[in-house]
């Protein structure tokens, strides 16, 4: 872990010192006179600027959901399925993805920046060396490698997603026409896949939203918290920028949060443990089993994030977040506004946190603060605790106590 966090710093540098090229070349031209120094002043203009990054995170950071974002109305339909692959693959929250997507590339798969010495491409906009890993020899400024095999062996982060096979060599454009595309992956197919490969391209949407899960996944584990990934992810020492940048993507995360919004309770005495959907609850020792079903009569919106459904605190309080290295099952304690807590216990796999860093295992919270998201697809266990919050639970479907509480400027 610690040779690809090194790789990923290095990779980040590199992509700051492309984007000022000109002032390292200004530098070379006033200071080749004197011996050494320029080789000093060039290491450190590429590792302060990662270092920079790490700083750039705004100190305000907590799981609040602003007040004045309207719902994102979901994730437009030819991607749902992809996001929800990335997110399950790299396990990072589809709202997150989303929001990425929708800031890079306003969700164009053929989106392209030129400037200042980027090539950024596709949905997630990667630069070529990013995509196809720096040492790749089949990597071009303005063209990435798209062979996925090629790809992982030089330590790249494009990946083959859908499946597809093309003929070696296949520009990452072709992508661009499916039609096409399908018609080279059945003649690989035919031909015994000879002279093919496994395609990967930024701008096939599936690829690049995988892609940018897998990225945005290294760099939560180097920074520690989704804020830090993103400040990586940018790529510039910028520190405005970059804080610009994060804060932008909170609230997009929020808005997208906001299509299963938070319950407040009745009396407004506090907030219903998970954004709003319908669940089915079955009794289970200490608790209840809870599960989305296809008879919870959800609606299309609701059923897009299931997921990755946002995980709510019911009231202000410490929130715990613990891993067990035997059985990988999380558990996740709650507070109540009576004082005690409710429990959440989850395989590792179907839980990400939003509030807390990577490392982090308590912190403090505000009633309907965002703690993380969840996968209620698959089985999850909720203690009986619960009860405080639905004095009328019973078995069955079961509809969050309230009224959801939407935003909008």
């Amino acid at each position: 872990m610690t040779a690809i966090l090194g790789k990923i710093g290095l990779r980040i540098g590199l992509r700051l010192a492309r984007r000022h090229w000109p002032l390292l070349v200004l530098l070379a031209l006033l200071l080749v006179s004197i011996p050494g120094l320029l080789v000093v002043l060039l290491v450190v203009a590429i590792f302060a600027g990662g270092d920079a990054l790490n700083t750039a995170v705004p100190s305000t950071w907590n799981g609040q959901i602003p007040t004045d974002v309207s719902p994102a109305d979901g994730i437009p339909a030819p991607f749902v399925d992809d996001v929800q692959q990335a997110s399950e693959t790299y396990q990072v929250p589809m709202q997150y993805i989303a929001a990425t997507a929708l800031h890079e590339s306003s969700w164009e798969p053929n989106a392209y920046a030129d400037y200042d010495g980027s090539h950024a491409m596709g949905l997630m906009q990667f630069e070529p060396e990013t995509w196809s890993g720096w040492s790749d020899p089949y990597v071009q400024i303005d063209e990435p490698d798209t062979d996925a095999l090629r790809i992982a062996q030089y330590g790249g982060y494009g990946v083959d997603a859908d499946g597809i096979w093309a003929p070696i060599g296949t520009p990452a454009e072709a992508a661009l026409q499916p039609q096409q595309l399908e018609v080279m992956n059945e003649q690989c197919q035919a031909n015994g896949n000879q002279g093919c490969a496994p395609y990967a391209s930024p701008y096939d949407p599936d690829d690049a939203l995988n892609a940018g899960a897998k990225y945005l996944h290294t760099l939560y584990l180097m920074a520690g918290s989704w804020p830090g990934a993103s400040a990586k992810y940018y790529g510039t020492s910028d520190y405005a920028a970059i804080e610009n940048y994060i804060n932008a993507l909170v609230r997009m995360t929020a808005a997208y949060v906001m299509d299963t919004p938070p319950v407040q309770l009745p009396g407004q005495n506090g907030y219903w443990l998970f954004g709003d959907a319908n669940l089915t609850f079955t009794p289970s020792p200490g608790g209840w089993e809870v599960k989305a079903d296809n008879n919870d009569h959800n609606s299309p919106l609701a059923a897009e994030w299931l997921p990755s459904l946002p995980i709510i605190s019911p009231a202000s309080g410490v929130v715990s977040w613990t891993d067990n290295p035997q059985t990988h099952i999380a558990t996740i304690s709650l507070p109540l506004s009576s004082g005690a807590t409710v429990e959440i216990q989850a395989p590792e796999n179907q839980v990400m946190k939003w509030d807390l860093g990577e490392q982090q295992v308590s912190a403090n919270v505000a009633a309907g603060d965002l703690v993380g998201f969840i996968d209620v697809l698959k089985p999850i266990q909720i203690s009986s605790a619960i009860a405080e919050l639905d004095p009328g639970l019973s078995a069955g479907v079961v509809t969050p106590p309230g009224q959801p509480v939407h935003g909008g400027a």
